[in-house]
């Protein structure tokens, strides 16, 4: 049985926050996944499996380095998720998955697919839902529930980080 940590990865430009939950905290960093994989995945594995899923326009901006602009269209100095993860020294593996916007019913089962096939039968499940687009969480249970065939979800700890009026301003790099 292996234990998937499963992640939305949204288009805003994320501020540096410090994260609080039971196992400690994490200061100063933009991205709710890092500070999730720090406060509970630390102790994972080779065999155990991170997937964040992302648009293409959330590939572009958060996944990979620089990818939102200032006013005049210049780029701003900030790491993306991609590195920062990489930074981590987690010994899972960590694999983007491209998902569509899920404008369309097509769309929706194209996202139910791409959950369904990323998890196998006794997965254990660290759901974080903190920047998946509207109807995706709900999108994300049913997938887990029925496209898993028999994959276990777990609710400790199934994650939403809230930013609010404590996090700062972007510094120069993230």
């Amino acid at each position: 049985m292996a234990k998937v940590f499963l992640a939305f990865l949204g288009t805003y430009d994320y501020l540096p926050c410090t994260y609080v939950a039971a196992p400690g905290e994490v200061a100063g960093v933009r991205f709710v996944q890092e500070a999730t994989l720090q406060l509970f995945c630390q102790d994972w594995g080779e065999g155990d499996r991170i997937l964040i899923l992302t648009t293409e326009e959330a590939r572009r901006k958060n996944w990979v380095d620089n990818g939102h602009l200032d006013p005049d269209g210049n780029p701003l100095r900030r790491v993306g998720l991609e590195r920062r993860l990489g930074g981590l020294g987690l010994r899972p593996p960590v694999r983007r998955v491209p998902i569509p916007e899920g404008r369309d019913e097509g769309e929706i089962w194209q996202i139910f697919q791409a959950l369904s096939e990323q998890l196998e039968e006794g997965d254990e499940v660290v759901f974080d839902i903190t920047h998946a687009l509207r109807h995706i969480p709900m999108l994300a249970l049913a997938a887990l529930s029925a496209g898993s065939q028999g994959a276990s979800v777990s609710a400790d700890p199934a994650s939403h980080g809230q930013q609010d009026h404590f996090c700062t301003a972007p510094g120069p790099a993230g």
